[in-house]
């Protein structure tokens, strides 16, 4: 059984919340009432109108990403000669994710699942809806790349993408 590193997956978690907070700061920017209501200086609710989709986000990039991530685990090496020695340390316990494909199949599958809904609702609006998985594709992307480097700078010797 391969151990699980759990710094980088609360890594990746993290990385999908800043994500999922980002999308949303875009969203909010590029509404044409952003300006009417004050701009960066409208008063912010207590609890957003964009909460709901904040949370949808965040439960369909959890969902995508870590079966992804975690079939594509490789066990760490050994180099021991017994089989009934365990090595410890840090090594032993690193997940070892080729990040990029990762990436591209985690963009693969969200791409495929926005086609497949927008096919169910018969909505006919396959730019806007393959648009969005590709921005959404594009942000998650991007920050795993870069918290994932700080990860391995910061957290460890093996291999953090």
């Amino acid at each position: 059984m391969v151990n699980y590193d759990g710094g980088l997956l609360a890594c990746d978690f993290f990385t999908i919340l800043i994500a999922c907070q980002l999308m949303g700061l875009v969203d909010a920017v590029n509404d044409p009432d952003f300006t009417k209501n004050g701009g960066w200086f409208q008063p912010i609710p207590a609890i957003p109108p964009t909460l709901g989709i904040l949370i949808n986000r965040i439960g369909l990039f959890t969902f995508l990403w870590f079966p992804i991530s975690l079939l594509r685990i490789r066990p760490p090496p050994t180099t021991t000669t017994s089989p009934m020695i365990v090595r410890e340390g840090r090594d032993s316990t690193m997940i070892s994710l080729d990040l990029p494909q990762t990436i591209l199949l985690f963009s693969v599958i969200r791409i495929v699942l926005a086609v497949i809904v927008t096919v169910a609702a018969a909505q006919g609006q396959w730019e806007s809806s393959i648009g969005y998985a590709l921005r959404d594709c594009y942000f998650v992307g991007l920050a795993m790349i870069a918290f994932r480097e700080l990860y391995r700078r910061y957290f460890g010797d093996g291999e953090g993408g």
